[in-house]
């Protein structure tokens, strides 16, 4: 069978039209995902904990995070691809979020509930729930260093630590 002329402009236009369909359709998922990218991502500087159920009171949680900018810029801070969050919460309804880096030695900080302490597995430094320095032992040279204290919302029922700010040696 022959093909006419009319029959080729037929078939181009065609072509044309699913053409700018399949482009028009392409586009119209990519914006969506878009979107729905910006709706359902934290706000820059958050990293998300978890939901308000997974907490306790007095319960010292850890919860490993894609690594933080704050990590990047700490002297003697490991090269880790993630970060401990010890998050604790509060009777309050409150939390307190603490990096679980020794401020002086960048060691990692563990949690040891037998004598209710974080423990800096290179210098034995302990610190209290509240993040102070356990020994609170100053010398001519230095005070000493408190956890590095992060500061939390909560935003309906999740919980969020940010990476922007930090509180340190704090009063208490």
């Amino acid at each position: 069978m022959y093909q006419t002329e009319a029959d080729f402009r037929e078939e181009r236009r065609r072509r044309l039209l699913y053409g700018f369909f399949g482009v028009s359709m392409f586009l119209t998922v990519v914006i969506c995902a878009v979107l729905l990218f910006l709706v359902l991502a934290p706000p820059q500087g958050q990293r998300r904990l978890g939901s308000v159920s997974q907490f306790a009171v007095g319960e010292v949680v850890a919860v490993p995070v894609k690594r933080l900018e704050l990590t990047k810029v700490l002297p003697k801070a490991p090269n880790w691809s993630e970060d401990i969050i010890y998050v604790v919460k509060q009777p309050n309804e409150g939390y307190q979020a603490f990096l679980s880096l020794d401020p002086v030695t960048g060691c990692k900080l563990n949690w040891n509930g037998e004598v209710q302490r974080f423990v800096d597995g290179c210098s034995q430094t302990r610190y209290m729930l509240s993040g102070r320095n356990a020994t609170d032992a100053t010398t001519l040279v230095s005070t000493p260093q408190h956890m590095i204290e992060m500061p939390v919302e909560v935003q309906g029922s999740d919980v969020y630590v940010m990476d922007r700010m930090l509180r340190r040696d704090r009063q208490q």
